[in-house]
């Protein structure tokens, strides 16, 4: 790690130097700085305190140090011109500052030395193995352990400077006691802690070197010759192992050196000396605190120790030899009432993991049966011994059966008759005890209790843990509930050891795996069930009414007082177990006090929830005042009068007619409640039942009769029942895990045997299907493999499909077979072993010096049917190497870990693998598991957008409903589905039958339709296959009967009709359509049997033409070759029909919904998909069902608990076939980002309860594949995280789409730190514990999101994220005030914490980093990744400059982010969202001062926009008002025009007439009149006619476009026709007023001068 500035903030889980919780913090001024260390006297200085011991330091107190000057002179703080290194500096820092006995003021004194960067800067850099004193190696352990429990990476500072330099540190370490013997009990405190810490990091291998061999053979030197050689018999390997120690090291020749000789007795000494001193200070009555600390911390130490295999079976021999457990046990320490508590607690796990059932020579699990048979043996032994040395005094010892020696009194009656020198005779011959004389290096006490208490340990027999799980009540009691030390207190800083299990890197046995996970959550949810039940009752606020009942006089959500509770049924004890097969119950109460959503949550319970009865008896009357208390000092159990709690299973609902809510009826639906009374029918848990009835009989109170109160809890959080139970389940029976994962789990042998390359009989030729998208994509993603084609020529590059075959993997598989087998038959007469080793690493390295050829074999797809759907749809993403690297190992057998960075594609990925495991492998079913709803439906989205066809898709669990599609994914929608496919199918083969002639009785059924296939259909292609071959072979076609033809003609038109009819009833057909069907029908048709030759062979003989004569194209071109791949795809097509008949037939035969829905998970469902957390509650239903899976692919991997991502792994039963049907595991995910949430800080920091399998693999070393280029953030956003991980790159397209080279307008940066100080003079409040907020941080991101709303920003492309809750709290309050209802802002995307953010992105992210004392949880790099990766185009971050740019953990992102100005930017001048200008330039910037500042600006902004949305608004309504103005002009012009061409017609009529009266006239007879009158009625209208005919066509004209002219058209059409028209007013004669009258009568503007209303109206009359 390079050398950064000092850190000058304290971290928020600092609490070291705080008072119990409860006391009073103390008050006063600031002590005076004292003088530095380095130059103060040689006695030294006081111990300078923080400024607030009640409080946290502020960055002022801590600048106000005196150690910050001395950092500043010698070790950093930004300091160029450092004095030189001084040893005296330490030795007086660490007399100052961290010796002495106050151990809190210690340890807040390292803290500031390790913010100070005090180990990296100075002491290790200058640490020399030979020359560094005591106080310099105390110095390093010290900080070491600090960073540990602040949970920074340590190890990375040590590796800088090489191996050899970190063992002869360790070497120094281990010497310590030796080097000073008289160390104080703080410094011996510190030692254990610094081993914790190093055995907790066995992973890295420096440190695995140099710690074991501190505890290794070698330490056996301290026990009895006779367990001795007890243990050196059990294994050959340790016989020869011991024999080259006892040769002793040697020189080059031949002689024993003295350091060799000194090393080996140090390190076989180490423990043996510490444990000595261990059981030495036991012997004391009573502990000093110091001393306490000590010996628990050894305590701790030990239970570490003994429970990982590579330490435990070194170090349990010595154990065993000096009678640990036994000494503690009769310590008086241990026996104290008050201290001796956690003693006794760790004894227990101690005791519990020496007597564990495993081999620890081998590491094979030993089951009850093999435990109880060894200690058979031994008895068995032991009476021969007794038949031979003892026969007087142990008479009925030799007689007796082993069961006699199963209880402590039996055995001591078999010991009365023993003097306790026959009694030590018997334990020496027994080998419980080594001889007087033997080098066992602790004393045996001669008396007889102790004597008789280690024989009563060697043969007791022990308790079943297994027994012991099972008697336990899942639901916790009050018992349990508010045991302290069983469930520590929510603010654990890790300054304390605890009787907890801890889950490490390696686990000695599966069942030691589940106990520790079982015992952990289980205290967990106890844990978040106590603070519930305790919000939940002081809401509710229970007061003593007048008669004595307790009453509830507040109001809560999720609690309802019980009308009545009675046990229904209790049903007699199973063979062999005390307590009840079952307990029953029903609860009533009444939901009318609660409304809308309240009492929706109220009426979705159903069957699984789990409720909690209650018993509060208040302790306040309804007239007595409770006094006020802050929330950290809320009433604890007894002041809220919480006596007994018991849990309860709900099995069903009933309403107030006694119905079952939720039930589904024959019609599909679903019942509804009825009423507002519920009945819960609930089972109640019988181990507590059974221990209820045992107390009552003892004089106890009846709990059963006095429950008042119902809780409930939100569903995501009350899992846990399911959870536990499956997982003792797991316990109790027996599971099976791939023997390829088995040594892997559990974190021993080799970490990459479980990968493919590795397991037996790999896959070395791999289908891809559609995962390159051409061939220059295939060589993009093997740039160092060499491709070799096959079956094309090399200048061609042939498309997808392809087949690539891993020569050299294939090679390799080979010549490791031909090698295994070329040794064994070496074996028997070879002596030459490093010949035979040699020949095997010779043909390794050839085999790894040879670059892999990978030979690539295009393939077609087979020829889809004719319609739309039988199209597969393909994939579009351009994998990158890496990814298609990910992709192929998981399609290889075994385990696949995929490490995804932000935004790297590990979800496309899982769907690729996903999809080509469905077509590779189409008999093989895979389990999809993820750890939110979110990120299952994100990942099940993708996989149906691809070919996998939806009837084997099945979406479990709650959360289907969000799913963005109008299909039901569920398990009773999938159910219906397949009913509704079956009715589909059936009428296509309904058609099927009609188009070969034959009745459609043939779709009655499933199973009419299979017979159907068999007789007709595929008797039909069977003949058609026979003539093509013969056809093929020959080139003659077949006879066809004119009868057949014409059979197909008849059938062609009959089909043809019936299209035509359905086309007339249900819609009508386009013209063009119509042509198509008719041109498709005749070109399928032959009109005679002559033009048959003139066809091709398939378009002729295939048996199916009619049948697809529906299809959208023309199925057949004429060409024999391409036709017969066609009548394939065709073929395929009805093959596929009537498959999935065959599928749909189950759903046929059962009858039910519940029985259709268990066979499609049981059997029809190709993919499921389903939450960890379902997985787990529904384990016990998916074994019961036979569930069998081949892959499980499980995303968010690094976010999932140890226990929730193991048991999806055991949702199958052990196959008795096949063994463990499970070939494949993919575990998709990021370690480095956010874990697992646990919310009790001591099971996350203490027993590493966060810790997820996936970062385990990771630490273990497993091999993993790292996704390498991110497509989501601008590259420059990418900088502020991409450090986090190796060779991270960019994809193109974030490179080159233009919304990644744009600017984000209105901002000079895509990204900023803005720095937010005070807001009246107030940072950083919290009005309850751990709820923090910061008003200004809040005001300034909402000012900047409505700035960006106002610019045009869309909100959905804006999230607002924080890292507290009560940050987000508040945010949501000023977002609701100011801009939810406001049109111009409306809400933002997403108001969200970081955590919950995790696996989301948006385009524009605005983030408060809140705190401005302390950094809190930011400075765990995880959380900083994910808060900085969230944003594609735009990142703003606001918080305190001062307090986090010096923080150790964030200086790579807070250095990018601190390059550019800490005010934020903005380029006013861009007034949209729409900008040309470049990312990279900034334009003309604008610097905002602070949050009132940019208040002000965008108040302008919304005046202003408020303004220019009024003028908008006016400029409309001017618009609207000229296009109307405009309308009527060209109604007016249109009707003038129309007026003159009606006078014009008028004056041709007339003008006509006048010249037929003239010739009339000429010609003087009435019969030529006539015939010219009737010529003119047959040739020319008349005028009156042609004023009908055009006139309502005008008007019409007229009335379409202005309707409002009905009057003038009126005035019109009366003209035209000849009548009267009204006379027109002399309009200069009328005054102003009047002239307006007469405008807006005709609709005419009535404004302007009296000249122009009077030309107005003049020009509308025609005047």
């Amino acid at each position: 790690r390079p050398a950064v500035v000092a850190r000058s903030v304290w971290s928020q889980s600092f609490r070291i130097a705080m008072p119990k919780k409860g006391a009073k913090s103390a008050k006063g001024t600031k002590r005076p700085a004292k003088a530095p260390p380095g130059e103060a006297k040689a006695n030294g200085a006081k111990r300078q305190k923080p400024a607030n011991p009640g409080s946290a330091p502020t960055v002022k107190d801590i600048m106000n140090d005196r150690l910050t000057p001395l950092a500043k002179k010698y070790w950093g703080l930004g300091e160029k011109n450092l004095r030189p290194y001084d040893a005296k500096v330490i030795e007086q820092v660490y007399s100052a500052e961290l010796s002495g006995t106050d151990l809190k003021a210690i340890a807040a004194r390292a803290v500031l030395l390790e913010f100070s960067s005090y180990l990296e800067n100075y002491l290790w850099k200058n640490f020399k193995p030979d020359k560094a004193s005591f106080a310099h190696v105390m110095s390093i352990m010290m900080m070491v352990n600090e960073k540990f429990r602040e949970g920074v990476p340590v190890w990375d500072i040590f590796h800088i400077t090489g191996e050899d330099h970190i063992g002869a540190f360790f070497d120094r370490v281990f010497s310590l006691p030796s080097e000073k013997p008289d160390m104080s009990l703080i410094e011996r405190t510190s030692l254990v802690l610094f081993m914790i810490n190093c055995y907790a990091s066995l992973e890295d291998p420096t440190i695995r070197s140099c710690c074991m061999k501190f505890i290794s053979l070698p330490m056996w030197k301290h026990i009895s010759q006779a367990r001795l050689r007890e243990n050196l018999e059990a294994s050959p390997r340790l016989q020869a192992a011991w024999k080259a120690i006892s040769k002793g090291s040697k020189g080059k020749k031949g002689k024993r050196t003295q350091r060799g000789k000194d090393d080996a007795q140090a390190e076989a000494d180490f423990f043996p000396m510490l444990i000595k001193d261990f059981l030495g200070r036991l012997t004391k009555k009573s502990l000093q605190n110091l001393e306490q600390r000590y010996v628990e911390r050894t305590m701790e130490l030990l239970v570490d120790l003994l429970s990982r295999l590579p330490t435990r079976r070194f170090l349990r021999p010595v154990l065993l030899d000096c009678h640990f457990v036994v000494r503690c046990r009769l310590s008086e320490t241990v026996k104290n009432e008050a201290k001796g508590r956690l003693l006794r607690q760790l004894l227990q796990m101690i005791t519990f993991y020496e007597e564990f059932g495993i081999d620890d020579v081998e590491g094979k699990a030993l089951d009850e049966r093999e435990i109880e048979m060894r200690r058979a043996g031994r008895i068995e032994r032991l009476q021969g011994l007794a038949f031979k040395y003892f026969q007087k005094e142990l008479r009925s010892l030799v007689l007796a059966s082993v069961s006699s020696m199963d209880t402590r009194e039996g055995i001591l009656k078999h010991l009365e008759k023993l003097s306790v020198a026959r009694l030590r005779e018997l334990c020496e011959k027994a080998h419980i005890l080594g001889a007087k004389d033997d080098t066992s290096f602790m004393e045996v006490p001669e008396t007889k209790a102790f004597l008789s208490e280690v024989f009563i340990n060697s043969f007791e027999k022990r308790k079943s843990q297994r027994q012991e799980v099972s008697a336990l009540p899942l639901y916790p009691s009050e018992d349990v509930l508010w045991d302290m030390n069983l469930v520590p207190e929510l603010n654990y800083h890790g300054d304390e050891v605890l009787a907890l299990p801890k889950l490490n890197l390696q686990f000695l046995t599966i069942y030691d795996y589940l106990l520790r996970n079982f015992n952990l959550f289980r205290l967990e949810s106890t844990y978040e069930i106590r603070e519930d039940i305790k919000n939940v009752v002081h809401r509710l606020k229970p007061r003593i009414a007048g008669n004595g009942d307790t009453v509830f006089t507040g109001w809560a959500k999720m609690a309802v007082p019980i009308k009545t509770f009675t046990i229904t049924k209790v049903k007699k004890p199973n063979i062999g177990e005390i307590k009840p097969a079952q307990v029953a119950a029903e609860i009533t109460v009444d939901l009318a006090p609660f409304q809308s959503r309240v009492r929706q949550d109220w009426e979705a319970i159903r069957e699984h929830d789990v409720l909690f009865l209650l018993c509060v008896e208040a302790k306040y009357n309804l007239e007595e005042k409770v006094p006020k208390m802050k929330m950290s000092q809320r009433m604890n159990h007894v002041e809220l009068g919480i006596k007994y709690v018991r849990g309860c299973e709900v099995k069903f609902v009933l309403d107030e007619e006694k119905s079952i809510i939720g039930e589904r009826k024959k019609d599909g639906s679903v019942h509804e409640g009825v009423g507002d009374m519920r009945t819960y029918r609930v089972e109640m848990d019988t181990a507590q039942y059974q221990m209820d009835m045992t107390a009552v009989v003892e004089g106890a109170d009846d709990v059963n009769q006095t429950f008042n109160l119902l809780v409930k809890r939100q569903a995501k959080e009350n899992n846990f029942k399911a959870v536990l139970e499956t997982i003792r389940n797991l316990m109790s029976g027996k599971f099976i895990i791939p023997e390829w994962l088995h040594d892997v789990f559990l974190g021993y042998g080799d970490p990459g045997s479980a990968t493919y390359s590795k397991i037996p009989s790999p896959t070395w030729d791999l289908k891809f299907a559609d995962s390159f998208l051409n061939f220059k994509h295939l060589q993009s993603c093997f740039p160092s493999q060499t491709l070799k084609l096959k079956g094309a020529k090399k200048s061609a590059m042939p498309g997808p499909p392809y087949k690539l075959t891993f020569l050299q993997q294939k090679a390799d598989v080979a010549a490791k077979e031909n090698a295994e087998n070329a040794m064994e038959e070496e074996g028997a007469n070879a002596k030459n072993k490093r010949g035979r080793k040699s020949k095997k690493n010779a043909a390794a390295k050839n085999g790894a010096e040879k670059k892999e050829t990978i030979e690539v074999e295009p393939y077609t797809f087979e020829e889809p049917g004719p319609y739309p759907e039988d199209v597969p749809k393909r994939n579009d993403v351009r994998f990158t190497a890496k990814q298609v690297e990910a992709i192929r190992s998981g399609l290889n057998h075994g385990l696949t870990m995929i490490v995804g960075p932000p935004g790297t594609g590990k979800t496309d990925v899982a769907v690729q693998i996903m999809a080509e495991l469905f077509h590779n492998e189409p008999k093989q079913r895979t389990l999809l598991v993820t750890h939110s709803n979110h990120a299952l439906n994100d990942l099940f989205e993708k996989i149906m957008a691809r070919d996998i066809d939806e009837r084997y898709l099945l979406r479990c669990g709650r959360g289907e409903e969000e799913l963005r599609t109008e299909k039901d994914f569920s398990k009773f929608g999938r159910v219906n589905y397949m009913l509704e496919r079956r009715l589909t199918c059936l009428g296509e083969v309904a058609r099927l039958a009609k188009s070969l002639g034959l009745p459609d009785d043939a779709a009655y059924t499933c199973e009419t339709a299979a017979h159907f296939y068999l007789q007709y259909v595929l008797a039909r292609w069977e003949v058609f296959m026979q003539q093509w071959n013969q056809f093929k072979k020959d080139g003659t076609k077949p006879p066809l009967p004119v009868s057949q033809w014409q059979l197909q003609q008849q059938q062609m038109e009959e089909e043809k009709k019936a299209n035509e009819q359905n086309n007339i009833e249900e819609f009508d057909e386009d013209e063009e359509e119509k042509k198509k069907n008719d041109a498709k029908v005749a070109a399928a048709s032959t009109p005679a049997v002559e033009d048959l030759s003139k066809k091709g062979f398939v378009e002729v003989f295939f048996p199916f033409n009619v049948f697809f004569s529906n299809a959208p194209n023309s199925v057949f071109t004429g060409n024999d070759n391409t036709d017969f791949e066609k009548a394939w795809g065709c073929w395929r097509h009805i093959k596929n029909l009537f498959k999935e008949l065959e599928e749909c037939r189950p759903f046929e035969i059962l009858r039910n919904y519940k029985d259709r829905g268990n066979y499609l998970i049981s059997k029809h469902a190709k993919v499921i998909a389903m939450t960890c957390t379902h997985a787990a509650i529904r384990r016990g239903e998916f074994v019961n069902l036979h569930l069998q899976y081949d892959n499980l692919i499980m995303e968010e991997a690094a976010q999932i608990l140890e226990i929730e991502t193991f048991i999806p792994m055991l949702l199958q039963e052990h196959d008795k076939e096949f063994g463990c049907r499970l070939k494949r595991v993919v575990l998709l995910g990021d370690h480095h980002q956010l874990p697992p949430i646990i919310k009790n800080m001591a099971f996350q920091k203490y027993s590493h309860m966060d810790q997820s399998l996936f970062a385990r693999f990771i630490r273990l070393g497993t091999p993993h594949i790292q996704l390498d280029a991110q497509g989501r953030s601008r590259p420059s956003i990418a900088k502020l995280w991409n450090w986090r991980y190796k060779e991270l790159g960019d994809l193109p397209h974030v490179k080159s789409l233009k919304h990644f080279k744009t600017a984000n307008a209105g901002f000079s940066y895509e990204f900023q730190f803005i720095n937010v100080g005070d807001y009246q003079g107030k940072g950083e409040s919290s009005p309850m514990p751990y709820f923090y907020q910061n008003l200004a941080e809040a005001e300034y991101i909402v000012q900047v999101y409505m700035y960006m709303r106002l610019l045009g920003y869309p909100g959905q492309t804006i999230s607002l994220l924080t890292t507290y809750n009560g940050q987000k709290a508040l945010l949501e309050d000023i977002i609701n005030q100011r801009c939810r209802n406001n049109p111009f802002y409306g809400p933002p995307a997403r108001i969200s914490t970081v955590d919950k953010y995790q696996g989301q992105q948006n385009d524009y992210v605005l983030l408060s980093l809140v705190r401005s004392r302390t950094a809190g949880h930011i400075r765990d790099v995880r959380r900083l990744v994910v808060a900085m990766s969230r944003a594609r185009l735009g990142l703003y971050v606001f918080g305190r400059e001062s307090l986090f740019k010096n923080c150790f953990e964030l200086t790579p992102t807070f250095n990018v982010l601190l390059q550019r100005p800490t005010k934020l930017c903005l380029n006013v001048k861009e007034l949209s969202s729409l900008t040309e200008r470049k990312a990279k330039e900034t334009g003309e910037v604008f610097e905002v001062k602070d949050m009132s500042h940019m208040g002000h600006i965008v108040g302008q902004m919304a005046l202003r926009a408020q303004q220019n949305i009024a003028h908008r608004q006016w400029i409309e309504q001017q618009q609207a008002i000229n296009e109307e103005k405009a309308k009527k002009d060209a109604l007016i012009k249109l009707g003038l025009e129309k007026k003159k061409e009606f006078e014009r017609m008028e004056r041709e009529a007339e003008e006509a007439a006048k010249d037929e009266d003239e010739d009339d006239a000429e010609e003087g007879g009435d019969a030529a009149d006539n015939g010219d009158e009737a010529a003119a009625e047959t040739e020319e209208p008349s005028t009156a006619e042609a004023k009908q005919t055009e006139t309502p066509a005008g008007a019409s004209e007229m009335e379409t476009e202005r309707e409002k002219e009905e009057e003038d058209t009126k005035d019109k059409e009366a003209s035209n026709e000849g009548m009267d028209v009204e006379e027109t007013p002399d309009f200069s004669k009328m005054k102003y007023r009047e002239l307006q009258a007469e405008c807006k009568k005709r609709e005419l503007p009535a404004t302007g001068k009296k000249a122009d209303l009077l030309e107005r109206l003049q020009k509308h009359c025609g005047k």
